[in-house]
């Protein structure tokens, strides 16, 4: 009994020695990590950390100066994705806009980016290896590290025009890596971190996620030719989400998976998923002719007023996610209102000069460009009040002869900026037959739906206001 309480005791000793060993192993590794990541952040001319997450910086003043297009905004026809200049980056993402890819490129010639993730731990270099092993054991500067680095999938490209691009990264106990993504499980999570931020070149990429989920390593999630089965791959994604973001993503849209470990087993993964919602840029102009469309041609400019932050939808007509909640499908142009039979849809430019006097146009291009409310339109009542979005230019038309129509109907825009708490929350419009601004309330709002349903009277421009304390 001895002999075997002693031999017991020398294995509890080497367990518990070798245990201390691996600890420390970690230790030191984890520390190289911090090291590596901090060199890569310098390098890159960053700051170390991100204390300010995106839901933070809305209360810091205008909606519309931090995440609505503004001047410059322009769309692609047939393409979701807004181009706008690296000046109207989101305050808490701004520095991204003079990252230095060079310097860590002198380095290692496959980092091709930098992601980001505002208010999170996800802040480091994007490499892009020949297979999907080495950056599993490799930090970014190619230093053996168990903590890895953040990859792009090695059969997909870093144009990032494709349909569906997978990046992989380890979960880390420290948060490290892809270690926040686990957080995504709770609502609230999503709604303080709603967007993940590429850097490649000179431009900025902003995904918006749109679904969180644990899944299997032979799910359609992993299968990379997707051609034919986009539809598919978007309601499987939505099915499985475990977050209701509101957002169906549509078959031209371009999808990211960011995918870790779980802690269930080694079949299993954790994915959160964003469709690429803008661009950021110096040139905007050099981008709108280098998109493709979903048919591989080029993409043209929309000709239509900036609107970055809403869309008019349909009234009465609900698009529902699979699990039966309302969604927030976006779509440039919608009818929105039945009664005396009109119908509502966006106008252009052209559309905006013919409607309006040459002050109001001025105002609207100053409302725009992010200045006072009260000094663009001259109304002292609107003291105090922050746009939401963009302005629209609203269409009334006849629903039977598809003529411009007067009289009144129930107009409903979708509005991302929308949140709990938001003060006298109105359209602000201008009233094309009547020649006034208007300061309407609105008659119904769904904040998880991002929408609002507001009372009109015909054709005009409109936002979407609150009042700010």
């Amino acid at each position: 009994m001895k002999k075997i309480l002693s031999v017991l005791k020398v294995c509890l000793t080497v367990m518990l020695i070798l245990g201390l060993v691996m600890i420390y192993h970690q230790n030191q590794e984890d520390k190289a990590n911090l090291r590596s990541l901090n060199e890569a952040m310098q390098l890159a001319g960053l700051s170390q950390g991100n204390s300010v997450s995106e839901r933070e910086i809305f209360w810091e003043g205008d909606f519309y100066q931090q995440f609505s297009g503004g001047e410059g905004t322009s769309w692609f026809a047939g393409v979701n994705i807004e181009i706008l200049s690296l000046k109207q980056l989101p305050k808490a993402a701004a520095a991204l806009a003079c990252v230095q890819l060079e310097a860590l490129q002198e380095i290692n010639e496959e980092v091709v980016g930098w992601i980001e993730i505002p208010g999170t731990e996800i802040s480091c270099p994007l490499c892009h290896g020949e297979d999907n092993e080495y950056y599993l054991t490799h930090s970014w500067n190619g230093e053996k590290n168990s903590s890895g680095a953040i990859f792009l999938e090695c059969e997909n490209d870093f144009t990032l025009e494709s349909f569906h691009t997978i990046i992989y990264g380890h979960r880390m106990r420290s948060g490290a890596m892809f270690g926040s993504l686990k957080y995504y499980k709770d609502q609230e999570y999503w709604q303080e971190h709603p967007a993940v931020y590429l850097v490649s070149g000179n431009e900025v990429y902003r995904y918006d996620i749109f679904a969180a989920y644990e899944t299997g390593i032979e799910d359609l999630v992993y299968q990379l030719d997707l051609t034919g089965q986009e539809e598919a791959f978007i309601s499987f994604c939505l099915e499985k989400s475990v977050i209701d973001t509101g957002i169906i993503p549509e078959v031209s849209d371009r999808i990211i998976t960011m995918s870790t470990c779980t802690a269930n087993n080694h079949d299993r993964r954790w994915v959160v998923q964003g469709y690429l919602r803008a661009i950021y840029t110096e040139s905007p102009e050099s981008v709108m002719t280098s998109i493709k469309e979903p048919d591989g041609s080029t993409g043209s400019i929309s000709d239509s007023l900036p609107v970055s932050s809403g869309d008019i939808r349909a009234e009465g007509i609900q698009n529902s996610t699979p699990n039966g909640t309302v969604s927030a499908q976006r779509k440039k142009e919608s009818n929105a209102g039945t009664e005396n039979n009109l119908e509502f849809t966006f106008g252009s430019d052209g559309d905006a000069r013919k409607m309006v006097p040459e002050e109001v146009w001025g105002a609207v291009n100053q409302i725009n460009a992010g200045e006072s409310l009260a000094e663009a339109t001259g109304v002292r009542e609107l003291e105090g009040y922050c746009a939401l979005t963009t302005m629209h230019v609203i269409i009334a038309k006849d629903k039977e002869t598809g003529e411009e129509a007067k009289g009144n109907g129930l107009l409903t825009l979708y509005v991302p900026n929308l949140l709990e708490g938001l003060t006298d929350v109105s359209v602000l419009y201008y009233d094309c037959v009547k020649g006034e601004w208007k300061l309407i309330p609105v008659e119904g709002m769904d904040v998880k739906g991002k929408r609002i349903s507001v009372r009109i009277g015909g054709s005009g421009v409109a936002t979407t206001v609150y009042r700010m304390g």
